[in-house]
């Protein structure tokens, strides 16, 4: 394994929890999380319908952003990031239940946001916090190079479990798993970081470009997770298909990012960057003309290779540029721009009807992370 700095992570505690919790959660979500879309268009919603829940997750996550950030200074990082499990179970709950009590969209939505609130926030400034700046991208790395071995499978086990057993064991397994997940949090002391946020930290001469970036990646998000999902579902109309092409984009994901994990130190980010930035928009160009197997087949794999240019590296300098400033702040500034990202590309495919309109939004969006 190339990673030199792997005794860090061995004698690094703190860092080490983050990695373990990760690793669980990721492979909970990587079973089901591609699979919710096709499940809500199963269970007969309208297509409308499904892409407006994924609005109301959008919309509500704005609202619990700011509200998770005074329970930070009161529970702790790991408290709320232990807590946002039990409640991403209930979210699990509330859809495994869907087809026999008919919850509300709006509802199931807002705990998912709860939860997705309280975690992430909360592991981007415990990361900050517990890595070592000079080897953030080695470091960011090796975790997503874990994540990503452990969940190579996980789609595709995911879609098998679908198939054979039905959603209901698939969401209870997944439940079991965040269950388990944030244990190893408690190995270390909490932090109780001093949180007040304010605009003024995060407005400077580089605001509107960080916001544009944390924007787009809010669109082309969403737009490969949700509506190139059903996208491929509606063509294929198959759980497997869905799961085994996820599985190859992980699959080559992790390739690239092992790869790509101590590059992102040692040769410049940004160049590193422009290599997945114009690949992947080229990517997202000719998925507007995808229609079979074969073609997601190929499309999945490449992207996989090209995005990872882009993520890996651009993550580190998220990380390192956080870390200069007010980290707590800059976070959640980068989550409610991204998050408005996600709700245009949204509100562009409710009211348009256009995938194909998406993905060359996407491709065109992809070109502005070069000013990161």
């Amino acid at each position: 394994m190339p990673y030199k700095h792997l005794l860090h992570f061995v004698f690094n505690k703190e860092l080490s929890e983050i990695y373990i919790t990760s690793i669980i959660r990721s492979f909970a979500f990587a079973l089901i999380a591609v699979f919710i879309p096709a499940y809500l268009l199963k269970l007969g919603y309208p297509l409308n319908a499904v892409f407006s829940f994924y609005l109301y997750v959008a919309i509500s996550y704005i609202i619990f952003v700011f509200l998770v950030i005074k329970i930070y200074t009161k529970i702790g990082l790991k408290h709320a990031m232990f807590i946002s499990m039990p409640i991403f179970v209930v979210y699990f709950l509330l859809l495994y239940s869907l087809e026999t009590y008919n919850w509300s969209l709006i509802l199931v939505a807002s705990v998912s946001s709860l939860a997705t609130a309280l975690y992430w926030s909360a592991f981007h400034i415990d990361f900050i916090r517990s890595s070592d700046r000079k080897h953030r991208g080695e470091e960011l790395g090796m975790m997503n190079v874990f994540s990503y071995i452990a969940i190579i499978f996980a789609p595709l086990i995911g879609g098998l479990i679908i198939s054979f057993l039905g959603f209901k064991v698939l969401f209870g397994f997944a439940a079991l798993l965040l269950l388990i997940a944030p244990i190893p949090l408690f190995f270390t002391k909490d932090v109780y970081p001093p949180i007040k946020f304010s605009f003024r930290h995060v407005f400077h001469k580089e605001s509107l470009k960080n916001f544009s970036v944390f924007f787009v990646e809010g669109i082309i998000g969403y737009t490969e997770t949700v509506i190139w999902a059903i996208f491929i579902f509606l063509i294929l109309k198959s759980f497997l298909s869905l799961g085994l092409l996820t599985t190859l984009l992980v699959l080559f994901t992790t390739f690239m990012t092992f790869i790509l994990g101590r590059l992102s130190d040692v040769v410049n980010k940004r160049s590193i960057m422009k290599i997945g930035v114009f690949s992947s928009s080229v990517i997202w160009f000719l998925k507007t003309m995808a229609s079979s197997f074969l073609h997601f087949t190929i499309l999945n794999s490449l992207f996989g290779i090209a995005f990872t240019f882009i993520s890996l590296p651009y993550m580190a300098l998220f990380y390192n540029k956080a870390a200069k400033q007010h980290p707590a702040e800059f976070v959640i500034f980068r989550e409610l721009s991204l998050t408005l990202g996600r709700v245009m590309i949204l509100l562009f495919v409710i009211l348009s009807g256009s995938f194909i309109g998406s993905f060359i939004i996407a491709g065109f969006s992809s070109l502005v992370f070069i000013l990161f």
